[in-house]
């Protein structure tokens, strides 16, 4: 429907106030530009502010459509979407024509995907459009045009970003009412402000494209370098194993080398030191049996009374002492052999320590290398199937240039601040 030329977007905002004129009239609107300041901002502590005045404004005001309007255009700045969203079907039931309400509501739906709600709304906000205005009306004139741009850039936006997910049978049934009855003049405006978002797809879709195309042929030749790389990586592993493996032989070969020369050399040793020790137990065994002859001999004595027996006694003794003593010192002698060939084991056993040590010691690193190769050569092996994926050119940057061509915001604005200072202006 058409309403008088009077309601321009300044006039729209509100129903007449003298329905609402009373003593609180002035509390009132002190309060709704407390209200609209206090919540100008997306902090929890403007959102818990606004909420408490919209309350206490509620109770001495309630139904004002200046109330309604402030605390949806608070909602909006606050990014509420869904409460502003109600806020303005309370406004629309006092007054089915207001155009803020209307394109807002119109440009919610839009913007979170809802276009058959957008494009009833659409229909609606252009019923409410006043005709043509003479020169004497030129401010509610600029704001029906105003409102004519932005279902022009809605129609481009349903038309273009949005195409694939809206009727457009019914967008271009949408379009054909829009336009019917307008002048040279609005019909300028509104396939201006279209075309304009048209145009602008079409860059932002191009720009996304260059950038995918050059995605695609940056990460081809870095796959290709990638793929070389891997090649002389994999390369220099293999050398480096090659003379690694050698390595580890040489070094096993000349530790089993040093251990055979060295087992070489202990055997006569120990064949030395059992023959020794074979020996010891056979002079211990004659040391014994002298002693155990002297202690007889000595028993003999100190019991014997008969002075020619008695010297006798101590001769047989004497010469068992002197057999002893040469005995003790052939037995000494075998242990001073023992003990030499044993220090000579000893030195053959710290030998081998050291060469176990040293050799083992170089084969371990050399080992632990390989081990280390083979962990670079897994990589290189993962490296070179990453490289040889399906090269797409989506990055970071394209899916932010997918998100901004599909958005509404792109391509329209919400006049959130010119409605707030709109309202201001009328309440002070």
């Amino acid at each position: 429907m058409q309403v008088p030329m009077s309601r321009g977007l300044c006039a729209f905002l509100f129903l007449p106030f003298a329905a609402f004129a009373s003593a609180d009239e002035a509390e009132t609107k002190a309060g709704i530009v407390r209200m609209m300041e206090v919540g100008w901002s997306v902090t929890p502590t403007a959102r818990s502010a606004a909420d408490a005045k919209f309350v206490e404004l509620q109770a001495i005001a309630p139904g004002d459509p200046r109330l309604l309007t402030a605390a949806s255009l608070v909602l909006l700045q606050q990014r509420r979407y869904e409460e502003a969203g109600k806020k303005l079907e309370e406004l629309l039931v006092q007054d089915p024509d207001n155009i803020l309400a209307l394109r807002a509501k119109c440009w919610l739906a839009a913007t979170f995907k809802n276009f058959g709600v957008a494009m009833v709304d659409a229909e609606k906000l252009r019923a409410a459009l006043p005709a043509a205005s003479t020169q004497e009306e030129a401010a509610s004139e600029a704001d029906a045009r105003e409102n004519l741009a932005f279902l022009g850039r809605l129609c481009g936006y349903l038309s273009g970003p949005a195409a694939e997910n809206v009727d457009q049978l019914a967008r271009k049934e949408l379009e054909k009412t829009i336009i019917t009855g307008l002048n040279a003049d609005r019909l300028l405006i509104f396939e201006q402000a279209r075309d304009g978002v048209t145009q602008k797809f079409f860059e932002l879709t191009d720009t996304k494209t260059d950038v995918e195309a050059k995605n695609i042929e940056d990460r081809k030749v870095e796959a290709g370098k990638t793929l070389q790389d891997v090649e002389a990586t994999r390369q220099e592993i293999a050398d480096r194993v090659k003379d690694l493996e050698a390595l580890a032989a040489k070094l096993q070969k000349e530790l089993n080398d040093e251990l055979a020369d060295i087992a070489r050399l202990d055997r006569p040793l120990v064949a030395e030191l059992q023959r020794l020790e074979v020996r010891a137990a056979s002079i211990s065994n004659d040391l014994g049996n002298t002693e155990v002859q002297i202690d007889r001999l000595q028993f003999q004595l100190n019991r014997e009374k008969d002075p020619v027996v008695r010297s006798l006694l101590r001769r047989d003794i004497d010469q068992l002492v002197f057999v002893a003593n040469r005995i003790s010192n052939d037995l000494s002698a075998l242990n001073r052999q023992a003990q030499n060939v044993q220090g000579q084991r000893a030195q053959l056993a710290q030998r081998q320590a050291q060469a176990q040590n040293n050799f083992g010691g170089q084969i371990n690193r050399a080992n632990n290398e390989l081990v280390a190769l083979g962990k670079r050569e897994k990589r290189a092996d993962y490296e070179e199937k990453k490289a040889k994926r399906p090269v797409t050119g989506s990055s970071t940057r394209t899916v932010a240039l997918s998100s901004l061509v599909t958005a509404l915001s792109t391509y329209d604005k919400f006049p959130l601040e010119a409605a707030r200072q709109r309202l201001l202006n009328e309440l002070r």
